[in-house]
């Protein structure tokens, strides 16, 4: 057992690397040095400045979730937001593929091979999505003629 839990805590990093510290900002844009950022470019610099000067953006940081905030700020600070988007949603389609097997999965167990899967899986992945019914309805002809 002991071996096997150093083994792990010699493999951990391969799994979980250090965190990098250039991207400190994205978590905190308010107690960050800019000029210790690598990697920005000069508009990103600019907004990353106005934004950590806002005392009301450093209010709304504290009390709603990091992924909201920076798409809140999308519409005035367009690059400095899209740059921190880029780190904070990595593994959405990784999410998505998850999903789709576990659903695969499911179907495949339930039903065995005897169905046609295309139209399962997409119905088991859509599940979230809501139709507009006003919208499909106002489509579609009430009495088609004769």
């Amino acid at each position: 057992m002991i071996k096997h839990l150093h083994g792990l805590r010699s493999s951990f990093r391969d799994y979980f690397p250090e965190p990098d510290r250039n991207k400190n900002w994205i978590v905190d844009p308010f107690n960050t040095d800019v000029s210790d950022i690598i990697g920005l470019t000069t508009v990103q610099e600019n907004q990353l400045i106005e934004i950590s000067c806002d005392s009301a953006l450093k209010r709304n940081f504290k009390e709603s979730s990091l992924s909201s905030c920076w798409v809140n700020l999308k519409k005035v600070y367009k690059e400095i937001s899209e740059e921190a988007l880029k780190h904070l949603l990595l593994f959405s389609s990784t999410y998505l593929c998850e999903k789709a097997f576990s659903a695969l999965v499911y179907i495949k167990n339930k039903y065995g091979n005897r169905l046609q899967l295309e139209s399962n899986l997409r119905l088991q992945l859509s599940n979230n999505i809501n139709p507009n019914i006003t919208n499909l309805v106002a489509k579609q002809q009430h009495q088609p003629s004769h």
